[in-house]
C-alpha cells in the first residue's frame, strides 16, 4: 500500500470498504439561486405585494380576567404596512364572542388608526339551514356541514374604515388599536371550573386557548390577521391578580 494512502487502525471500522461502480454518476451540484434576470418578476416581491397590507408586529394585553364569569378584556396594537395606496379599509378576523366597544357597554374601549377613532363594522356571512331540495342523506348532510365550516372560516370579519385624514402611501406603516371584551367564548378557549363544597372556585380552576379543528382559533379571543400568509410577531402581556398565574410558550421577559 502506498505510504500516502495508509488506513490507520483508529480510522477503521467494521463496515467493509467497497469500490464504487465505474459507471456511477457523480452527484450534481445544487447551486444557490442567482439574481433575478432583468425584466423578470422577483418571487419574494410578489409574495410581499400579493396582499394590500401586511402586519409586522402585534402587542396584546390581556386584563380584567374573571374566570367565574368566563370573561376578560383584550387591548391590542397592530403595526401594519400598507402596500396599496388606494386602500379605504382594512379587514381583520374577529370571533363572535370577542365583543367590540359599541357591542358591550360594560367596558370602555376604542378602535383607532394612528390614534384617530375610526368607523368600524362587523360583517358575517349568513348561513341558512339544510336545503329543502336536497335528499336527506348522510353524504348530503356531511357536505352541508363542511360547507358551513368553510364559510365560518371567513365569518365575523372586522372592517376598519381608513379616515380620509390619513394620507396613504405605498410602504407606509400605520398602527391599529382595538379594544375588545371576550365573554363566554364557545370556541378557541376552554374553561375548566371546579368548585369546593362551599360553592367557591377551587384553585385547580383554569382556562386555556386551543386550536380548533384544522383552522387557527386565535381570532376567537383577539382581533388579528388569522391567516398563515399574514403572520406577525406577537408580544403578549397578561395581567393577573396574585391568585392566578399565567403559563405560555415563547420568550419570557
Amino acid at each position: 500500500m502506498d505510504a500516502n494512502n495508509q488506513i490507520h487502525p483508529s480510522t477503521m471500522s467494521d463496515t467493509p470498504i467497497l469500490p464504487l461502480p465505474q459507471n456511477q454518476e457523480q452527484p450534481k451540484e445544487i447551486g444557490l439561486p442567482g439574481p433575478v434576470p432583468a425584466g423578470a418578476r422577483d418571487p419574494a416581491v410578489d409574495y410581499i405585494t400579493s396582499k394590500p397590507y401586511r402586519p409586522s408586529t402585534q402587542r396584546i394585553i390581556i386584563d380584567n380576567v374573571d374566570i367565574k364569569n368566563k370573561s376578560f378584556t383584550v387591548s391590542t396594537d397592530i403595526s401594519v404596512f400598507l402596500l396599496d395606496p388606494t386602500l379605504t379599509e382594512i379587514r381583520l378576523n374577529l370571533g363572535q364572542y370577542c365583543l367590540l366597544p359599541k357591542e358591550d357597554s360594560s367596558f370602555e374601549g376604542k378602535v383607532t388608526i394612528n390614534g384617530i377613532e375610526v368607523e368600524y363594522e362587523r360583517t358575517n356571512i349568513a348561513i341558512s339551514g339544510f336545503p329543502e331540495n336536497l335528499p336527506k342523506s348522510l353524504e348530503n348532510f356531511q357536505n352541508f356541514i363542511e360547507d358551513i365550516e368553510a364559510k365560518r372560516r371567513y365569518e365575523y370579519k372586522l372592517v376598519l374604515k381608513i379616515p380620509s385624514s390619513i394620507e396613504i402611501k405605498q410602504g407606509q406603516r400605520i398602527m391599529l388599536h382595538i379594544d375588545t371584551k371576550v365573554v363566554n367564548p364557545k370556541k378557541g378557549i376552554h374553561y375548566v371550573l371546579n368548585c369546593t363544597s362551599e360553592g367557591e372556585l377551587d384553585q385547580s380552576s383554569h382556562f386555556y386557548t386551543y386550536k380548533a379543528s384544522f383552522e387557527s382559533s386565535t381570532h376567537e379571543w383577539v382581533p388579528c390577521f388569522d391567516n398563515f400568509n399574514m403572520l406577525a410577531v406577537f408580544d403578549i402581556i397578561i395581567k393577573l391578580p396574585d391568585t392566578l398565574a399565567a403559563v405560555a410558550s415563547g420568550e419570557h421577559t
